[in-house]
Protein backbone atom coordinates (compact mmCIF):
# COMPACT_ATOMS: atom_id res chain seq x y z
CA UNK A 1 0.00 0.00 0.00
CA UNK A 2 1.36 3.37 -1.27
CA UNK A 3 2.25 5.40 1.85
CA UNK A 4 0.47 8.17 1.02
CA UNK A 5 -2.46 6.42 0.58
CA UNK A 6 -2.17 4.67 4.28
CA UNK A 7 -1.52 8.04 5.64
CA UNK A 8 -4.42 9.67 4.35
CA UNK A 9 -6.70 6.33 5.24
CA UNK A 10 -5.31 6.84 8.85
CA UNK A 11 -5.87 10.59 9.24
CA UNK A 12 -6.43 11.48 12.48
CA UNK A 13 -9.63 13.42 11.46
CA UNK A 14 -10.85 10.46 10.01
CA UNK A 15 -10.45 8.09 12.77
CA UNK A 16 -12.21 10.69 15.28
CA UNK A 17 -15.32 10.70 13.37
CA UNK A 18 -15.34 6.86 12.41
CA UNK A 19 -15.19 5.93 15.72
CA UNK A 20 -17.98 7.87 16.46
CA UNK A 21 -20.23 6.25 13.79
CA UNK A 22 -18.75 2.72 13.50
CA UNK A 23 -17.37 2.26 16.97
CA UNK A 24 -14.23 2.12 19.18
CA UNK A 25 -12.96 -1.18 16.58
CA UNK A 26 -12.35 0.27 13.12
CA UNK A 27 -11.30 -1.48 10.32
CA UNK A 28 -10.41 -0.43 6.76
CA UNK A 29 -10.78 -3.06 4.51
CA UNK A 30 -10.85 -1.35 1.12
CA UNK A 31 -9.53 1.29 -0.87
CA UNK A 32 -10.40 2.99 -4.10
CA UNK A 33 -8.52 5.86 -6.32
CA UNK A 34 -11.31 7.54 -9.02
CA UNK A 35 -9.94 9.05 -11.80
CA UNK A 36 -13.42 10.88 -13.81
CA UNK A 37 -11.67 12.79 -16.23
CA UNK A 38 -13.99 14.95 -18.70
CA UNK A 39 -16.36 13.83 -20.38
CA UNK A 40 -16.35 10.13 -18.76
CA UNK A 41 -19.42 8.39 -17.51
CA UNK A 42 -21.00 8.08 -13.56
CA UNK A 43 -22.13 5.11 -11.72
CA UNK A 44 -25.70 4.15 -11.59
CA UNK A 45 -27.82 3.86 -8.02
CA UNK A 46 -26.33 0.96 -6.03
CA UNK A 47 -25.64 0.61 -2.28
CA UNK A 48 -22.02 -0.78 -1.31
CA UNK A 49 -22.88 -2.90 1.23
CA UNK A 50 -23.85 -5.28 -2.31
CA UNK A 51 -20.59 -5.78 -2.52
CA UNK A 52 -18.90 -5.39 0.37
CA UNK A 53 -21.67 -7.15 2.75
CA UNK A 54 -20.59 -6.98 6.37
CA UNK A 55 -22.14 -8.89 9.03
CA UNK A 56 -23.27 -6.00 11.60
CA UNK A 57 -24.73 -2.77 8.19
CA UNK A 58 -21.37 -0.90 9.62
CA UNK A 59 -19.99 -0.27 6.31
CA UNK A 60 -19.55 3.36 6.14
CA UNK A 61 -17.67 5.18 3.12
CA UNK A 62 -15.43 7.85 3.28
CA UNK A 63 -15.58 10.00 0.04
CA UNK A 64 -12.20 11.98 0.17
CA UNK A 65 -12.34 15.06 -2.71
CA UNK A 66 -8.66 15.16 -4.54
CA UNK A 67 -10.65 17.96 -7.06
CA UNK A 68 -13.63 19.95 -6.30
CA UNK A 69 -16.40 17.62 -6.70
CA UNK A 70 -19.56 19.45 -8.64
CA UNK A 71 -22.58 18.46 -10.38
CA UNK A 72 -20.78 19.98 -13.62
CA UNK A 73 -17.46 17.45 -13.25
CA UNK A 74 -19.95 14.22 -11.59
CA UNK A 75 -19.84 14.58 -7.78
CA UNK A 76 -21.84 12.04 -5.53
CA UNK A 77 -25.99 12.01 -5.72
CA UNK A 78 -27.59 10.28 -2.59
CA UNK A 79 -30.71 9.36 -1.48
CA UNK A 80 -31.51 10.55 1.81
CA UNK A 81 -32.39 7.92 4.52
CA UNK A 82 -32.65 5.36 1.43
CA UNK A 83 -30.42 3.41 4.08
CA UNK A 84 -32.93 3.43 7.27
CA UNK A 85 -34.78 0.54 6.31
CA UNK A 86 -32.00 -1.72 6.10
CA UNK A 87 -32.42 -3.54 2.46
CA UNK A 88 -30.32 -4.27 0.03
CA UNK A 89 -32.19 -3.70 -3.34
CA UNK A 90 -31.13 -6.04 -5.98
CA UNK A 91 -29.03 -4.97 -8.81
CA UNK A 92 -29.75 -5.30 -12.77
CA UNK A 93 -27.85 -4.67 -16.28
CA UNK A 94 -29.12 -1.71 -17.50
CA UNK A 95 -28.41 0.70 -20.73
CA UNK A 96 -27.95 4.20 -19.62
CA UNK A 97 -25.09 5.66 -21.71
CA UNK A 98 -24.88 8.15 -18.93
CA UNK A 99 -23.30 5.41 -16.89
CA UNK A 100 -20.59 2.45 -16.61
CA UNK A 101 -21.66 -1.27 -17.11
CA UNK A 102 -21.64 -1.88 -13.47
CA UNK A 103 -25.54 -2.20 -13.18
CA UNK A 104 -28.09 -0.57 -11.57
CA UNK A 105 -30.20 -1.15 -8.13
CA UNK A 106 -33.82 -1.94 -8.85
CA UNK A 107 -37.36 -1.84 -7.03
CA UNK A 108 -36.60 0.59 -4.39
CA UNK A 109 -39.14 2.70 -3.05
CA UNK A 110 -40.84 5.16 -5.71
CA UNK A 111 -40.20 7.73 -3.12
CA UNK A 112 -36.75 7.42 -4.29
CA UNK A 113 -36.88 8.97 -8.14
CA UNK A 114 -34.32 7.65 -10.50
CA UNK A 115 -33.62 11.06 -11.41
CA UNK A 116 -34.01 12.20 -8.09
CA UNK A 117 -31.56 12.94 -5.32
CA UNK A 118 -29.53 15.34 -3.56
CA UNK A 119 -26.08 16.24 -5.06
CA UNK A 120 -22.92 15.75 -2.41
CA UNK A 121 -20.67 18.61 -3.59
CA UNK A 122 -17.43 18.40 -1.87
CA UNK A 123 -14.26 20.70 -2.31
CA UNK A 124 -11.28 19.90 -2.08
CA UNK A 125 -9.94 18.24 1.06
CA UNK A 126 -13.56 17.60 2.13
CA UNK A 127 -14.02 14.50 3.36
CA UNK A 128 -18.16 12.89 2.81
CA UNK A 129 -19.31 10.00 4.62
CA UNK A 130 -22.06 7.58 4.09
CA UNK A 131 -23.47 4.66 4.96
CA UNK A 132 -23.53 1.47 3.12
CA UNK A 133 -26.78 1.27 2.63
CA UNK A 134 -27.29 3.97 1.14
CA UNK A 135 -28.77 4.35 -2.69
CA UNK A 136 -26.44 6.71 -4.29
CA UNK A 137 -24.63 7.25 -7.44
CA UNK A 138 -22.92 9.78 -9.82
CA UNK A 139 -23.49 11.34 -13.43
CA UNK A 140 -21.26 11.91 -15.89
CA UNK A 141 -18.28 14.62 -15.94
CA UNK A 142 -19.95 16.83 -18.37
CA UNK A 143 -16.79 19.72 -17.43
CA UNK A 144 -14.96 20.50 -20.66
CA UNK A 145 -11.54 20.39 -19.13
CA UNK A 146 -11.73 19.58 -15.18
CA UNK A 147 -11.35 15.97 -13.89
CA UNK A 148 -12.94 14.54 -10.77
CA UNK A 149 -10.30 12.64 -8.91
CA UNK A 150 -11.51 11.28 -5.22
CA UNK A 151 -10.17 8.36 -2.74
CA UNK A 152 -12.48 6.26 -1.36
CA UNK A 153 -11.97 4.25 2.07
CA UNK A 154 -14.63 2.17 2.97
CA UNK A 155 -14.73 0.86 6.99
CA UNK A 156 -16.40 -1.30 9.19
CA UNK A 157 -16.43 -3.00 12.49
CA UNK A 158 -12.74 -4.86 13.36
CA UNK A 159 -15.33 -7.79 14.76
CA UNK A 160 -17.60 -8.14 11.49
CA UNK A 161 -16.70 -10.78 9.33
CA UNK A 162 -17.15 -10.56 5.55
CA UNK A 163 -19.23 -13.53 4.20
CA UNK A 164 -16.91 -13.34 1.26
CA UNK A 165 -14.59 -14.87 3.11
CA UNK A 166 -15.61 -17.80 3.99
CA UNK A 167 -14.79 -19.60 0.33
CA UNK A 168 -11.53 -17.97 1.03
CA UNK A 169 -11.02 -20.09 4.13
CA UNK A 170 -12.01 -22.76 2.43
CA UNK A 171 -10.02 -23.01 -0.07
CA UNK A 172 -7.04 -22.21 1.92
CA UNK A 173 -6.53 -19.18 -0.09
CA UNK A 174 -6.21 -16.97 3.10
CA UNK A 175 -1.84 -16.78 3.15
CA UNK A 176 -1.55 -18.52 6.37
CA UNK A 177 -3.55 -15.88 8.15
CA UNK A 178 -5.43 -17.52 11.21
CA UNK A 179 -9.11 -17.40 11.20
CA UNK A 180 -11.36 -15.06 13.36
CA UNK A 181 -13.45 -15.63 15.24
CA UNK A 182 -17.68 -15.16 13.99
CA UNK A 183 -19.68 -12.45 15.81
CA UNK A 184 -23.31 -12.38 15.00
CA UNK A 185 -25.43 -9.74 13.98
CA UNK A 186 -25.59 -6.51 16.29
CA UNK A 187 -28.81 -5.68 18.10
CA UNK A 188 -28.00 -2.30 17.97
CA UNK A 189 -27.19 -1.17 14.38
CA UNK A 190 -24.47 1.53 14.29
CA UNK A 191 -24.14 5.29 14.71
CA UNK A 192 -24.24 5.51 11.42
CA UNK A 193 -27.35 4.53 11.07
CA UNK A 194 -28.89 7.60 12.64
CA UNK A 195 -27.60 9.74 10.20
CA UNK A 196 -29.84 11.05 7.49
CA UNK A 197 -27.70 9.81 4.89
CA UNK A 198 -23.76 11.50 4.80
CA UNK A 199 -22.04 13.40 6.74
CA UNK A 200 -19.37 15.88 5.54
CA UNK A 201 -16.12 17.81 7.10
CA UNK A 202 -14.20 20.12 5.84
CA UNK A 203 -10.52 19.93 8.29
CA UNK A 204 -7.56 21.94 7.51
CA UNK A 205 -5.40 19.28 8.29
CA UNK A 206 -7.12 17.15 5.33
CA UNK A 207 -6.55 19.39 2.78
CA UNK A 208 -2.68 19.10 2.95
CA UNK A 209 -2.89 15.20 2.01
CA UNK A 210 -5.19 16.28 -0.54
CA UNK A 211 -2.72 18.89 -1.98
CA UNK A 212 -0.06 15.90 -1.90
CA UNK A 213 -2.07 13.31 -3.51
CA UNK A 214 -2.93 15.83 -6.37
CA UNK A 215 0.80 17.10 -6.56
CA UNK A 216 1.36 13.06 -6.90
CA UNK A 217 -1.12 12.67 -9.67
CA UNK A 218 0.32 15.47 -11.49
Amino acid sequence: LSPLIKEALRHPRLVQVLTKLIGPNVKSMQSMYFVKSAGKPGQAWHQDEQYIPTRDRSLTGAFIAIDDADVENGCLWMHPGSHRAGVLHRMAAHEDPRFDPSGEAQDFPPDYDREGGAPCEAASGTVVFFHGYVLHRSLPNRSPSRSRHALVGHYMTAESWLPSMHSQWAAGQTGGRQKPSLVGRMQTPPKAYQMNCCLAIMPQQLNGSARQIQKTKT
